[in-house]
């Protein structure tokens, strides 16, 4: 039998953790910055299902980081 886990985050878990507890999530002031350079989403397909301004906190905190 099949059994799927759940996920590891629920919206209830991001809530209380708020910017994932790094505390170096983008700026509103930034963001407006890289908004508009950020590609829209292609018409005629699924509907875009990711944060893009969560999506630039992970990929600047990879960054930041090394990936540790």
């Amino acid at each position: 039998m099949y059994y799927r886990r759940p996920p590891m985050w629920t919206p209830q878990d991001r809530r209380l953790v708020g910017d994932y507890g790094a505390g170096q999530a983008l700026s509103d002031d930034r963001y407006r910055l890289i908004e508009p350079r950020l590609p829209a989403a292609k018409p005629g397909g699924r509907p875009r299902s990711t944060n893009m301004r969560r999506l630039l906190d992970a990929l600047f905190c990879v960054v930041r980081t090394g990936g540790q």
